[in-house]
């Protein structure tokens, strides 16, 4: 890789020290897929990674199923064990079929994190950006870059989200890969983001349906790092939680619409929800079912301010 293909060394930051390494690591490598042999490498690790993970343990099954753990989170979102079924890759997804007799109905939050955000911090240019369906990612890759290229995307909607969880300039100039003056002077400004963001370093971290998560000691901290890291959690926690919760409220919605089709909720993870559904229900029902569930899980106060919406799908397989 490093010898015969030339692939450059990966930079290893200690401090402020820089270390020039030889490494495999997937995010390094993934920036020269031009190269047949890097993207051999990936593409076999990625093959073999499904058949260690996932083909091998789920073959000899009937059912898939995991332990969901209520408190396993500092965010208020459920967590799940013992066949964690949230981190199925979407080829696997593909690979499970429903019930004999039904079909899966599949339900999930389009950019709900992203619409909270705006919701809290009430940024104008994030309700623009959403109320006018316009690319955030693509606005600052031109902003900084003055070009789009699938590396300069994939790092500005690396530093978009990186900002909307709280991370400083710093963090976000490391991600962009250009120098700390360029990017202050060139990225977009959110203003009442910053704002709110900056409040919330002095009042609690409680979620729209208030469970709230005590980050006082890591906040009053000395230490810079541990400081930051505890103000990034805050924001975290407010938009995350907010976002678990109202997704969880879906679930039980939509549990009591399917169970009048004779159906059930099978599965709920991250911003989506599952069910199962009997062949005798027309999909156009399902679906209404479902969608119902989910919009009115959103409180209104929210979506007086910003639209939450969620894009229902329905087959024989999940996914």
């Amino acid at each position: 890789i490093f010898d015969e293909r030339q692939i450059p060394l990966m930079e290893v930051r200690h401090g402020k020290s820089v270390e020039m390494v030889r490494t495999t690591n997937s995010n390094h490598l993934s920036e020269y897929l031009s190269d047949p042999f890097v993207a051999g490498v990936l593409a076999y690790r990625k093959a073999t990674g499904y058949e260690s993970r996932f083909c091998g343990p789920l073959s000899g099954l009937d059912r898939v199923s995991g332990l969901y753990d209520m408190t396993g989170t500092g965010t208020d979102r459920v967590s799940q064990s013992r066949r964690n079924c949230m981190q199925f890759p979407g080829l696997v997804k593909q690979c499970i079929e429903a019930e004999p007799g039904g079909y899966f109905v599949y339900g999930d939050y389009s950019q709900i994190e992203l619409r909270l955000a705006a919701y809290f911090s009430r940024a104008k240019y994030l309700l623009g950006v959403i109320r006018e369906g316009r690319n955030m990612h693509e606005e600052l890759c031109l902003a900084v870059y003055g070009a789009r290229t699938p590396e300069t995307y994939t790092q500005s909607k690396s530093s978009n989200f990186a900002k909307l969880f709280g991370a400083g300039l710093p963090r976000r100039a490391r991600t962009l890969k250009k120098p700390l003056q360029v990017v202050r002077d060139n990225e977009i400004p959110w203003r009442e983001w910053d704002e709110w963001v900056e409040r919330r370093k002095h009042e609690p971290a409680r979620t729209y349906w208030g469970y709230e998560r005590n980050l006082d000691s890591g906040r009053d901290s000395s230490d810079d790092y541990v400081r930051e890291k505890a103000n990034r959690q805050i924001i975290n926690s407010i938009i995350q939680g907010t976002a678990g919760e109202t997704n969880q409220y879906a679930q039980v919605l939509a549990d009591g619409n399917f169970a009048q089709l004779g159906g059930y909720v099978i599965h709920q993870e991250h911003d989506s929800v599952l069910g199962w559904v009997p062949n005798s229900i027309q999909p156009e029902e399902a679906m209404l079912a479902l969608s119902m569930a989910m919009k009115a899980a959103a409180p209104q106060e929210i979506q007086d301010v910003i639209d939450i919406k969620a894009k229902v799908i329905y087959g024989t397989h999940w996914g």
